[in-house]
């Protein structure tokens, strides 16, 4: 995978996760501008400067700053089809080639295709990764979005999860502008590509909820009485879901 043009990069070597080992890439920026020439557009700046700045789709980008440097350097954006958290701000970028670097070396910002994960260990905790990293990506378009031990605001879910498919979170918490928990509902209704929801005509997804102890026992109550709908027929033409948590009945 080729790194943006301008940027230096700690590329770190994956070697079981131990100590950080391996090279950094150097700038090419002066190769780079070498051949770097004021453009002469058939179009107005004004229209030129807005297509630069707000490309549609991450192949649309791709495609013209092939054609001009003129539009990476005004938007230097890294298009990845992964980006995933490892630990101590190491990431990957190419599952492929196990690619790892230092997100904090590269000074343009990313653009994420198909898959975003934040999944720090045990040693390593820290709930506020994702929200400390946002400002470094320009759009996140993916499919999977894993996330774990992370606490992320109510808009900032919405840059993630808007055509996400594919949801796992485990410990995450969900806040509003005031720091408030939200409930289970706000992250269905952050996921603004969904058509419909329904379980119970639910024929390909496995759904599992975990809800924590501390939920209060009407709360608990209403879960229980959704479960004994949801099993009443004994007999499914559906997937249905899997709802656990403490002191539920069996």
């Amino acid at each position: 995978m080729d790194l943006p043009v301008g940027s230096i990069a700690a590329v770190i070597s994956r070697g079981s996760f131990g100590p950080r080992v391996g090279a950094t890439i150097p700038s090419s920026r002066a190769k780079f501008f070498a051949k770097y020439f004021r453009q002469n557009f058939a179009l107005p700046d004004s229209i030129i400067h807005y297509i630069a700045k707000n490309p549609k789709t991450w192949m649309l980008y791709q495609k013209i700053i092939r054609t001009c440097k003129y539009f990476f350097v005004k938007n230097p954006i890294l298009v990845v089809p992964l980006l995933s958290y490892i630990h101590d701000d190491v990431w990957v970028v190419d599952a492929d080639v196990e690619l790892l670097i230092d997100l904090n070396k590269i000074k343009c910002k990313f653009w994420v295709t198909e898959e975003f994960d934040v999944l720090p260990g045990v040693n390593d905790y820290n709930p506020n990764i994702l929200s400390s990293n946002i400002l470094k990506l320009y759009k996140c378009d993916v499919i999977f979005l894993f996330l774990i031990c992370q606490t992320i605001s109510y808009n900032d879910l919405s840059f993630f999860i808007s055509v996400a498919e594919e949801i796992g979170f485990k410990d995450v918490n969900l806040k509003d502008e005031n720091g408030k928990i939200l409930p289970l509902e706000k992250i269905i209704e952050a996921s603004i590509k969904a058509r419909r929801i329904n379980m119970q005509k639910n024929q390909r997804t496995s759904i599992e909820l975990y809800f924590d102890s501390s939920i209060s026992d009407e709360y608990k109550a209403r879960i229980e009485e959704i479960i004994d709908e949801i099993y009443a027929t004994g007999e499914f033409d559906y997937k249905p879901p899997s709802i656990q948590f403490n002191e539920l009945d069996e």
